[in-house]
């Protein structure tokens, strides 16, 4: 008998939500879907217009973490150089 030429067994890597992606990452996702939209993590966005469903790769995320990490001053921990590179809020207004 003659078997079948064999073929590479492809597995695509599946999309997660900003949730898995957030826990992942040890953020918050209301804050990972503000550094998707400002550009600052590998994400990608699904739809059309201002409202976008955002989906991550945690592949492209563990490689985006290593290569903050080996390049944050100090190797500080991940969450504390991604709070500093959002913008200065000011909560004093809010709490008043």
């Amino acid at each position: 008998m003659h078997s079948p030429p064999s073929q590479p067994f492809f597995n695509p890597e599946r999309f997660v939500d900003s949730i898995e992606a957030a826990e992942f990452l040890g953020i918050h996702p209301k804050t990972l879907q503000k550094y998707s939209r400002s550009g600052l993590v590998p994400a990608h966005p699904f739809g059309e217009g201002t409202r976008k469903l955002w989906r991550y790769l945690l592949s492209e995320l563990e490689l985006w973490l290593r290569t903050r990490s080996s390049s944050a001053p100090g190797n500080r921990p991940i969450a504390t150089s991604l709070a500093t590179v959002a913008h200065a809020v000011d909560f004093s207004e809010r709490l008043g």
